[in-house]
């Protein structure tokens, strides 16, 4: 439609909207420092690794001149040292701890960032890669807990001598068991005691509860891809009475495996019920998925047992067989003593070497086990409880059989530890060692010749 004449062209009502208004134009002045105007948008945080530097202060992106040089000239008249000490103490976000403000800072910004990308994070050298590290291996080091509970307790209690005597007056915890109140305020030092630095902002720590319970179940998801798959080849080849050829086939999934492969239904099966197992495999396999037959996590398994099991002698060989993967998870795949075939370049570090384990605990040990118990069943995805057998007190009663009997539970840890280490530390394994040390021997001989 032709406009009339004078009249200015204005843009349809739907394009209006779009029109933002442009921004301010900028200060031609061409001084220098202050004289310059700047943008008082604050800088962005630190990057983990510049932790060790100074902070960008929050308080007035334009300060006033008359003090700005009052400072300046106070800290002319200072030594290096007190104006390194005011850069310290001076509060930046938190005024309750002044002395741990920019590790402080740094970590509360470095969780935001890691929630904020999912908890996903891969700096090293850093204190949130050491609560990643550590939180990693508090599944294979304690029982399987909450730890929204064990965080919660740990910063409510941690540093009260009387911490187990004030929960049991407090409504929210009474009706925990002391066991556990020890258990939590372990997890909670063991985790100040690996970053140091959390002492100072430990009140906040309530904040990661989410990305230290992702990190732990992300542990035990890695523990059980490395053993889902190469676990299998530890299942040994075993013929029974009748001649009959019990092996596992590896093309079985996952939910093939519990009581409808006959090699998994045999390493689950109890050791009391073995010699009936193997004269009929299939008729034992059919009664239990039927529900005739009903195990429970009381009853000792055939893969918990590394020798054969005698009703006479119960400890023998007991938490020593080769299904229990412990060198295979915490050692890796390469330190295994099966041929693991196209084994490619490199790899990660043994979960032994990167948390400086030394020693094989029952917690360890219990662990494992179930894992193991977990691969050899047929549940699609991890759970800890498998119809009537229940993992929480499966991992317990292993814990708790290395206090009852302290002579069967010393000797089982001497044994792996040797195993695992080679650690030595009764004499008697020592002089066996010695025997069988050519070296030794060969030092030896030479003295004498020499005499």
């Amino acid at each position: 439609m032709p406009r009339a004449k004078g009249q200015s062209h204005a843009p349809p009502a739907k394009h209006r909207a779009r029109h933002v208004q442009s921004p301010p134009a900028r200060s031609t002045s061409r001084g220098h420092g202050m004289n310059r105007q700047r943008s008082a948008s604050p800088r962005r945080p630190n990057h983990p690794a510049n932790w060790g530097r100074s902070l960008t202060r929050t308080s007035s992106p334009t300060p006033n001149r008359e003090r700005e040089s009052s400072q300046c000239s106070d800290e002319r008249s200072q030594s290096p040292f007190d104006q390194e000490d005011d850069i310290i103490d001076e509060p930046i976000l938190d005024h309750r701890n002044p002395t741990y403000m920019d590790v402080y800072r740094a970590i509360m910004m470095d969780l935001h960032r890691t929630k904020m990308c999912g908890w996903g994070y891969n700096y090293s050298g850093t204190p949130v890669a050491s609560i990643k590290a550590h939180t990693h291996f508090w599944c294979r080091q304690f029982r399987f807990v909450s730890i929204f509970d064990a965080i919660e307790f740990g910063v409510a209690f941690w540093g009260n001598e009387d911490a187990i005597e004030t929960s049991e007056d407090m409504k929210s915890f009474r009706d925990v068991p002391c066991e556990k109140h020890k258990l939590y305020l372990r997890m909670f030092t063991s985790l100040l005691e690996a970053v140091p630095c959390l002492e100072g902002c430990a009140d906040d720590f309530r904040k990661s509860t989410n990305g230290i319970d992702y990190h732990a179940r992300s542990a035990r998801g890695d523990d059980i891809g490395s053993i889902k798959f190469d676990g299998m080849q530890y299942i040994e080849e075993f013929r029974t009475k009748e001649g009959l050829l019990i092996c596992y086939s590896t093309r079985n999934s996952k939910t093939l495996h519990g009581f409808k492969d006959t090699a998994t239904a045999r390493m689950l099966c109890p050791v009391s019920s073995l010699a009936v197992f193997d004269e009929n495999p299939e008729y034992f396999k059919r009664k239990v998925r039927e529900g005739s037959h009903r195990f429970t996590h009381k009853n000792l398994c055939v893969f918990l047992y590394g020798a054969e099991y005698t009703p006479s002698e119960v400890d023998k060989g007991f938490l020593q067989g080769d299904f229990i993967l412990f060198r295979h998870l915490f050692m890796g795949r390469r330190n295994t003593r099966i041929d693991m075939a196209n084994e490619g370049r490199g790899g990660c570090k043994p979960i032994a070497e990167i948390n400086k384990m030394d020693r094989v605990t029952p917690e360890n040990i219990a662990y494992v086990c179930v894992l193991a118990r977990f691969i050899l069943n047929d549940q699609r995805e991890w759970h800890l409880d498998d119809r009537d057998f229940k993992g929480q007190d499966f991992y317990d009663l292993i814990v708790n059989s290395f206090k009852d009997n302290e002579d069967w539970g010393g000797k089982t840890l001497k044994w792996w530890n040797f195993q695992i280490f080679g650690m030595i530390d009764d004499k008697e394994n020592s002089d066996e060692a010695e025997e069988d040390n050519e070296w030794a021997q060969m030092s030896q001989s030479r003295g004498q010749c020499c005499r």
